[in-house]
């Protein structure tokens, strides 16, 4: 048993993203197969292909500010 609870349960946080969720479903839910090599850069490419077409925007909403 560990010493140190609180770390075991939010050790895996890092892992839990969204290149880790696209992996997850083409290994599981369509059932790709291949290497892991493969499913990785497919995932990668899908990745990109999302920065790309949905980028981080910049909202910063002030104080008395209306969306």
């Amino acid at each position: 048993m560990s010493l140190n609870p609180t770390r075991d349960r939010y050790e895996s946080i890092n892992k839990r993203n969204y290149r880790s969720a696209i992996k997850n479903l083409l290994e599981n839910e369509y059932k790709i197969l291949g290497s892991r090599k493969i499913i990785e850069m497919l995932s990668d490419d899908l990745e990109d292909l999302h920065r790309e077409y949905y980028p981080k925007r910049n909202l910063s909403i002030k104080m008395r500010q209306i969306l």
